[in-house]
């Protein structure tokens, strides 16, 4: 019907003016839409066909809902309607409006409708009527013909021409009962009839309205919906259905690759894993200790052979992986059970402690235990024990222990009596001193003893030392220095010595506390005569190249120009620089305000002087 609207209200215009069909009416009498629609033959035209009427109704639609540039809007009272149409743009009319209308009644393409229409809003109550469900079939027929209708139907096929959209339903499969609905072009955007496919289960809600293009009034009829919500699909749509079993074929695709995929990863993984339980059980197995692994939960995770050899638990009390039942079989084996658990309830309290302490069995054995927590992430989620049998190391420790014990006091026993030994020759020396009356020859006598007790002087620092190794050379050097000075009885020259930290070897010390007796007897004779004031010293400096210097000198008067170190022809001398030589080093002498003796060594004679020279570096 709206297709043609334009057309129909030129067309009635002429037929009205060439006919006078149009007759004058009591206006001012209100009908109702089934009084104006009264049909009492039957041929679907109005009895009052081409009269001029006063119409009551409620709109069952708004204004510009079915067309968008004239008034076509639907009134319906009772159990009938009727269309509105005119040019004549008058109130808004909103859905659910009571309205008075004043026009001429007529048909188009049989449609009846009030044309030249003018109305007027009487209420705005707005109570829009309710749309009434019907079947196809009923659908179908004049009465129903201007409500507001709701059918529900399968679509049979779906078209487009220049003036809109359509579908077919039928309420099912090769049904002769049809009904078109139809979307105009001109009617207000925001419907698609175009989304619908043949097969689509639909409900619509629309304005019934009779369509008979061939001139005869046969009763065809079409659903006009008015809003997007007036089409409803019941279920799914043909197009969704497709679309969703595309996506769905898709999807099980997706999920099939994404399955397959994942099943070799979890193979991969699996065999990996196997693998790393693999690889752990052959370390758990292979190490010399026995582990046991406890969850946080107090439960025994694992453990290898050596733990139950170690511990001798039968197999019952471990299958029920109770940590407490394995403590308690534990602690009968012990000699402190009681230090035992306090330890294992303390660590169990501070899960992030570690600990390693000793057991000792009653049956003599040894045991270290180690104790760590077990981390996942930054969580403890348990602890490993490790037990270690040490017993036959611990008795072989002390075996060591003794025999070094034996030897240290066996080679204290050797030094004693060495040093005694030279005492009871220094002793003779001193005695048969006495029978000497020759100063030179006395003087002599004096020398060699001093040269025994420097030898029997470092046997008495080893034999009293905490090692049996090395000696502290300084405090070796400050007795053996007194005691020549109180062989010489100067009482006007000082001593300085500057020697610390520095610790040698027997093989070091006496060769090196000869050439320091040698160099200071010679200082103390010659270089202050006549009781002459002044100073002996003694220093260690050291040298690039990793070497040590060994300084001696005094302030006296000075060696003689003509004496040569090398060709020197007193025992002094020679022995010195036999010495020197024999320990690997040389020596020069400086002659400038008084004499002194430099005499440079490797370090490596002694790991006392590398570490201290080694210290001074850094």
């Amino acid at each position: 019907m709206l297709r043609m609207i334009p057309v129909l209200l030129l067309f009635q215009a002429l037929a009205y003016s060439q006919t006078g069909t149009i007759h004058d009416a009591d206006s001012s009498r209100v009908l109702t839409v089934s009084e104006a629609r009264v049909d009492a033959n039957g041929d679907y035209v109005p009895d009052m066909m081409g009269r001029r009427l006063t119409v009551a109704g409620r709109a069952n639609v708004s204004s510009g809902v079915l067309h968008t540039k004239r008034t076509s809007v639907f009134l319906q009272s009772g159990s009938s309607g009727i269309e509105i149409s005119t040019e004549n743009a008058g109130e808004f009319i909103t859905e659910g409006d009571s309205v008075i209308v004043t026009g001429v009644i007529d048909q188009y393409e049989g449609t009846t409708q009030i044309t030249d229409a003018h109305y007027k809003i009487v209420k705005t109550d707005r109570k829009t009527p309710r749309p009434l469900s019907v079947s196809i079939k009923d659908a179908s027929t004049e009465p129903y013909e201007g409500r507001l209708a709701c059918i529900e139907g399968r679509v049979a096929s779906s078209w487009t021409d220049q003036y809109g959209e359509y579908i077919s339903l039928c309420e099912r499969a090769n049904s002769s009962d049809s009904m078109v609905v139809f979307l105009s072009f001109a009617h207000k955007p925001g419907m698609d009839l175009t989304v619908f496919s043949p097969g689509d289960r639909v409900r619509v809600t629309g304005v019934l309205q009779q369509y008979d293009t061939e001139g005869v009034l046969d009763g065809g009829y079409e659903l006009y919906p008015r809003y997007p919500d007036d089409v409803e699909t019941l279920g799914v749509t043909a197009r969704a259905y497709s679309i969703g079993v595309y996506v769905s074929v898709g999807l099980i695709s997706l999920v099939l690759v994404w399955t397959l995929s994942m099943r070799r990863q979890v193979t991969r993984k699996t065999q990996e894993l196997r693998q790393s339980v693999s690889l752990l059980n052959a370390t758990l197995e292979s190490t010399a200790d026995g582990i046991l692994v406890v969850g946080g939960d107090g439960r025994i995770v694992s453990f290898n052979e050596k733990f139950t050899r170690l511990w001798q638990i039968p197999e019952s009390v471990l299958a029920t992986r109770d940590d407490n039942r394995a403590l308690e079989f534990i602690l009968s084996q012990l000699k402190d059970p009681d230090a035992f658990i306090a330890k294992v309830r303390e660590l169990y309290a501070n899960p992030e402690a570690e600990s390693s302490d000793v057991l000792r069995f009653v049956d003599g054995r040894i045991v270290e235990r180690y104790s760590r927590p077990q981390w996942i992430g930054h969580r403890p989620a348990g602890r490993v024990w490790s037990f270690r049998d040490v017993t036959e190391r611990m008795q072989a420790e002390q075996q060591v222990r003794q025999s070094l014990q034996e030897k240290e006091t066996l080679l204290k026993e050797i030094h004693h009596r060495v040093k005694n030994n030279l005492q009871v020759i220094s002793s003779l020396l001193n005695l048969q001193s006495s029978y000497v009356s020759n100063p030179q020859d006395l003087l002599l006598f004096q020398e060699s003893q001093n040269r025994v007790k420097s030898m029997a002087l470092i046997h008495e620092k080893l034999y009293m030392s905490a090692s049996l190794a090395r000696i502290d050379f300084g405090e070796y050097l400050r007795d053996l220095t007194k005691n020549v000075f109180c062989s010489y009885n100067c009482p006007g020259v000082a001593l300085d010595i500057d020697v610390k930290g520095i610790f040698f070897g027997v093989d070091t010390a006496i060769p090196f506390g000869l050439i320091i007796n040698e160099l200071v007897s010679n200082s103390l004779k010659y270089a202050f005569p006549q009781n002459k004031r002044g100073r002996v010293f003694i220093q260690t400096s050291f040298a690039q190249q990793g070497k040590i210097v060994l300084s001696v000198g005094d302030d006296g008067i000075g060696l003689p120009p003509d004496v040569d170190l090398k060709s020197s022809n007193t025992l002094g001398l020679q022995l010195v620089s036999m010495l020197v030589t024999q320990l690997g080093g040389t020596v020069s002498v400086v002659r400038d305000h008084g004499t002194t003796f430099s005499i440079t060594l490797p370090l490596s004679i002694s790991s006392g002087v590398a570490n201290q020279a080694a210290a001074l570096s850094t």
